[in-house]
């Protein structure tokens, strides 16, 4: 098996895990911050675009909700891990290295 599966999978991974995530936030604003959540889902076309938007925007640091920030900070760590993987990825594709077989 070559080595540049183990960097796309944690990619694949990280692509569907993330909805998950928005998941999570989407329903801390319904819980916590209805009115908030109210606006924000009737201006959007699509409410995960706007739930995206928001997490990385400075303004949910004005709601001062500790579970709000802790569901932030986990999709920006998602984020971070997503981004690595995928330019490993790249880089095993394009150095050339990608076909080197996985010792077991």
């Amino acid at each position: 098996m070559p080595i540049v599966i183990v960097p796309f999978l944690i990619f694949f991974t990280c692509c569907v895990v993330q909805f998950w995530y928005y998941r999570r936030i989407r329903q801390v604003l319904v819980d916590n911050h209805p009115d908030f959540w109210l606006e924000l889902s009737r201006k959007a076309w699509f409410v995960d675009n706007a739930v995206m938007r928001f997490a990385f925007s400075r303004k949910a640091r004005s709601f001062d909700d500790p579970l709000l920030m802790a569901r932030i900070r986990e999709i920006k760590i998602l984020g971070v891990t997503t981004i690595v993987a995928w330019l490993s990825f790249a880089g095993l594709m394009i150095s050339g290295l990608g076909g080197w077989p996985v010792d077991p």
